[in-house]
């Protein structure tokens, strides 16, 4: 038994050296914690320390703890040089116990990228499925998309922005991941910083790192991003791209107000610098105040790259988004789209084509946003015991995402560890590039007696001291 045990570690050290979660230099978690994590006894994980120290792989430092050798950069990429760019990465032993956790049967899972099946047309599209001649939608599609497609989402925008859009500054991806992509890869290069807001959903993606770019955190606060923050760095890193969210951003829910916008273009402007607006979850919204027009429409310079996707507010299967960009920047893109996957799915262009003509569409987009709004209502009601611990969130305008302060007190570890026990999961915001102890929580994917049964349990099993609870 002690001999799997101990290949069973040895496995794991390894396997997260080479992975980059661990590189040279890093600090190995304590003896204690990783036999916790593993279930096994201490004076294994121990041995294997020694064993690894002794070949040279480990270092032990007296009251420092057990660290992996600055000599060992030919086991694993030199991710030093992108940490050091100032992004917090995603902690590899909390997302290991979120996709544990995940595969448990009867579990509440708020990490969900999606609103639930109670906010497709699933009627409606099934209905334009069966109006789809097939025999037209089969072959490969062009790169750059299907023209009635570039089309509607031109004169959708026209209507949105009131700017001049033509079909050609139109182009059909994969979804909006896809179209982030194409951006790191076609239009920056190795060594090119961006700057993004902090915390942020791109944090998450392993995009940036692999493209050998520079991530430059924009520091926020309830309101959206700071422009003094962005002109700093502006200043300081000339970053060669912004990338923002700046409605219903995720993680954090807010909406940038409209001052701001007009203060992050006059930015851009000054510095030369183009913006890449994630407007994912552009319709999404349940406020008495709709979030301000997107950039892309207040950016006469056409300095913005637009980028759309149908993947949140209609369904996430549909994986069709689009970018809206000059003439010259869509070539070049689906140039480099065409050598990736010869083109976006046809049958699923039409699809879409068919939904954005659809005389419910605008029905269905107003019972998604009260059903949004009625499903967050029902989420902070059930997070009072929550609260009465000391966990905060301000209201986002939009979206489905609630972000969560926890009481001081528990390591995100712990807390997802009570996640567990309640037969939940949720996504720490440290993943995002917050600091410990922030959460993220998709309000709407589910029932709301199932959502305050499995709140009510974490609040009793949380880990917070003793007199939070009086």
């Amino acid at each position: 038994m002690r001999g799997r045990q101990s290949a069973r570690v040895r496995e794991l050290v390894w396997d997260r050296m080479q992975g980059g979660a661990w590189p040279p230099g890093a600090r190995l978690p304590a003896e204690r914690v990783l036999a916790d994590e593993l279930a096994v006894n201490r004076s294994t994980v121990a041995a294997v320390y020694d064993d690894l120290a002794a070949d040279g792989v480990l270092e032990r430092r007296r009251g420092s703890g057990t660290y992996v050798s600055d000599t060992l950069w030919g086991v694993a990429p030199n991710w030093r040089r992108y940490l050091a760019a100032g992004a917090s990465r995603p902690s590899a032993a909390l997302l290991s116990q979120i996709r544990r956790a995940r595969g448990s049967a009867d579990l509440v899972d708020f990490t969900r990228a999606d609103p639930g099946s109670d906010f497709w047309p699933t009627r409606e599209l099934q209905q334009l499925w069966r109006d789809i001649d097939l025999g037209s939608v089969l072959a490969y599609a062009p790169p750059e998309g299907w023209e009635p497609l570039r089309e509607a989402i031109a004169a959708d925008m026209r209507r949105r922005t009131e700017r001049v859009v033509s079909a050609a500054s139109v182009l059909i991806t994969a979804g909006a991941s896809q179209a982030l992509y194409l951006v790191a890869r076609g239009l920056l290069a190795p060594g090119d910083g961006v700057a993004m807001e902090c915390p942020s959903y791109y944090y998450s993606l392993p995009l940036f790192q692999s493209a050998g770019l520079y991530l430059w955190p924009i520091a926020m606060d309830a309101d959206g991003l700071l422009p003094e923050s962005l002109e700093a760095i502006l200043r300081e890193h000339r970053p060669a791209m912004i990338w923002l969210n700046p409605t219903h951003h995720n993680p954090t829910g807010t909406a940038l107000a409209s001052e701001r916008r007009l203060a992050v273009l006059a930015l851009a402007r000054r510095f030369h610098v183009p913006i890449l607006e994630d407007d994912a979850f552009a319709g999404l919204d349940f406020s008495a105040s709709p979030a301000p027009a997107p950039l892309y429409g207040r950016d006469p310079a056409a300095g913005v790259i637009y980028v759309g996707t149908v993947s949140k507010s209609v369904a996430p299967g549909l994986r069709v988004g689009w970018m809206q960009a000059p003439d010259a920047v869509i070539r070049q893109l689906a140039d480099v789209k065409g050598q990736m996957d010869l083109g976006t799915p046809l049958a699923l262009q039409a699809l879409v084509a068919g939904w954005l003509a659809h005389p419910a569409r605008f029905a269905h987009q107003a019972r998604v946003q009260a059903l949004l709004g009625e499903r967050l209502d029902r989420f902070h009601e059930a997070l009072a015991p929550l609260g009465a611990l000391g966990a905060t969130g301000s209201r986002p305008s939009g979206g489905f995402y609630q972000w969560i302060r926890w009481p001081d007190g528990a390591s995100d570890q712990q807390w997802l560890a009570a996640a567990q026990g309640a037969r939940l999961v949720f996504m720490p915001g440290s993943v995002y590039g917050a600091p410990a102890g922030y959460a993220r929580f998709n309000f709407a994917a589910w029932p709301p007696p199932l959502v305050r049964k499995r709140l009510e349990c974490l609040a009793r099993q949380a880990p917070v001291p003793a007199a939070a609870r009086r």
